[in-house]
């Protein structure tokens, strides 16, 4: 029975709460051609011409409903249940080509990661159900995962190095080479683990597509603190420490995580690295009681606020995290958003965290600066900004692409700079010719599987990690004091180029990133955008124009934004002075 301060039962909430969902996304219907899939796009609505195989995850979650009893699971030892999952391992096993591969979004595609993602999911659904895997499904599982590990073994995922894909490739060698008796996969696993480690920042970030995303962040913790659980290695305890204390700065008063200055701009959740670490790591149950204690409040993704792409994987950390999660016998320590004095800089990666008696902030200076500042009293968020936008002739250009900044190494102590390049803003639709060559290439060149990896390295660099820089600098000054953050801006061209358009924006996704963009209820704060009137004149005419905004925390919790929008035309400042006061 859970206690009272049981940290499980928050998860078993969420878990049994989407338990429907899951089975709802799955074809149960025994006679059905496409029984045992969990794309109820595909198969229900017919609107998608070809099932996803990464939705197949959705089998480990379930498998530990029927695993585990609990007051509250209803889904435990039902022999029903057991009959579906087993109809998706079956069908899992048949999308599989000749040589191994399981394909990604495409037909044909034959993708190292979701490869591996598959091997993950078939070893852990199968230790799960145990014997509600009928014998010979098992054997064919079994032959599947051998076959796969090969196929894993002669690919790679070579378009970037995404720490949290990569520790699942670790767990899946792992459970793999467990369920076949294979030392050589258990070897391989510990080969991934080591280079997840050799990506570590000196900050205590795992990388994700060349930075820190503290949503990601959570994902890479699940996979790797398993991995850690079921293979002891002292490198990647120590790892897995550093970790969780770079992620304690990004957790914000209002129960959210990350956003705007992470490298995928994602504030996904998932608990089940931090609630396997918790018994020996404080600052992880810390991170865990806080963020869960604020679930209702709507600004984190839990499996209850996603889509069904990011459903099967999130669900799993909690499935995780409801099994492992014990009564704390200890207070918590005190994470950086519950203290007044700190003014960190994490160097390799560009993000600094304030937090004093009024407000908590963070930035990156390596995304140009973009900043998000909470008001302490109230736990409200009080000013965010994800960068300055213009718009010419040529598009759109953006002031917060990763890697096109340089930090002020003159930063005096409680200020910090940074001057960053606008670059072009990727904003790829899908169309009916675009989707028509796509899928002419699944069916002619992603048939080879080194044009089809060439192909999709281009793709990715088309959506994500392509830059066109334009020709404006911003210079951002941020300081900050003990009741206000002070922010100094300057957009200077290097040429002439008509500007017809400038904001700064309170929020901007200039890639493609699915995982981004999800609700939170923080969004409903009111933040007004500055008025930057005659900006597209000056910057047109190649002069510099120039913002400053102070946000001040004034007495009995009021808030106050002011701002002095300047255009550099030898003439006197033209101001726009706007204050708000947050309930």
């Amino acid at each position: 029975m859970p206690t009272p301060n049981d940290p499980s039962a928050r998860y078993w909430r969420v878990l049994l709460g989407v338990a429907p969902r899951l089975l709802s996304l799955l074809d149960r219907e025994p006679r059905s051609p496409t029984r045992g899939s969990f794309d109820r796009v595909h198969w229900g609505w017919k609107f998608r011409d070809f099932p996803l195989n990464m939705w197949q995850a959705s089998m480990m979650s379930l498998a530990t409903l029927y695993r585990t009893p609990h007051p509250e699971n209803i889904y435990a030892q039902k022999p029903r249940l057991a009959d579906w999952l087993g109809n998706a391992v079956s069908a899992t096993l048949d999308r599989q080509h000749r040589n191994g591969a399981f394909d990604s979004f495409t037909p044909f595609s034959q993708d190292h990661g979701v490869t591996l993602a598959m091997v993950m999911t078939l070893a852990t659904t199968a230790q799960s159900l145990g014997d509600g895997l009928p014998d010979a499904l098992r054997d064919r599982l079994r032959e599947s995962i051998r076959r796969a590990c090969r196929f894993a073994a002669r690919s790679d995922e070579d378009y970037a190095f995404i720490s949290n894909h990569q520790a699942a490739f670790a767990l899946a060698y792992l459970r793999a080479g467990r369920l076949l008796a294979d030392d050589t996969l258990l070897a391989r696993g510990d080969e991934v683990v080591a280079q997840v480690l050799k990506h570590q920042s000196r900050d205590g970030w795992f990388e994700e597509y060349r930075g820190p995303d503290p949503g990601y962040e959570t994902f890479g913790l699940t996979y790797l603190a398993l991995v850690e659980f079921e293979r002891p290695n002292a490198a990647l305890r120590s790892a897995l420490s550093r970790s969780v204390h770079f992620l304690s700065h990004c957790v914000h008063p209002d129960g959210s995580i990350g956003g705007n200055y992470g490298s995928r701009h994602t504030s996904q959740y998932a608990p089940g690295g931090l609630e396997l670490l918790a018994p020996h790591l404080p600052l992880a149950a810390a991170i865990a009681d806080f963020v869960g204690d604020r679930f209702d409040r709507g600004n984190v993704v839990t499996p209850l606020r996603c889509d069904d792409d990011n459903l099967p994987l999130l669900t799993f950390s909690y499935a995780v995290a409801a099994t492992v999660a014990r009564p704390r016998p200890l207070a918590n320590p005190m994470l950086p958003c519950q203290r007044s004095d700190v003014l960190t800089r994490f160097d390799d990666s560009g993000v600094v965290v304030a937090a004093t008696q009024r407000y908590f902030a963070v930035t990156n200076l390596s995304k140009g600066g973009v900043l998000r500042v909470f008001d302490r009293l109230s736990e409200e968020l009080a000013y965010e900004d994800s960068g300055f936008v213009l718009d010419t002739d040529e598009g759109e250009w953006v002031s917060h692409l990763l890697g096109e900044s340089t930090t002020d190494s003159e930063s005096e102590a409680n200020r910090v700079g940074v001057s960053t390049r606008f670059a072009a803003m990727k904003h790829e639709v899908l169309t009916p010719l675009k989707f028509m060559v796509l899928r002419s290439l699944n069916l002619t060149v992603f048939r080879s599987i080194r044009l089809g990896a060439l192909v999709r390295r281009m793709i990715i660099a088309r959506l994500i990690t392509g830059r066109k820089v334009g020709p404006w600098t911003l210079h951002r000054s941020i300081v900050f004091e003990e009741g206000r953050v002070v922010l100094d801006d300057e957009v200077v061209p290097q040429e002439r180029v008509r500007v017809t358009f400038t904001s700064l924006e309170r929020s901007l996704l200039p890639m493609h990133m699915g995982s981004a963009k999800y609700f939170h209820t923080n969004e409903l704060s009111s933040v007004a955008p500055p008025i930057l009137e005659g900006w597209c004149e000056a910057l047109s005419s190649g002069r510099p124009a120039r913002l400053t905004q102070m946000i001040v925390f004034g007495d009995g919790g009021r808030v106050s934004i002011e701002r002095i929008a300047e255009r550099r035309v030898g003439l006197s400042p033209l101001t726009d002075l706007k204050e708000r006061t947050l309930a």
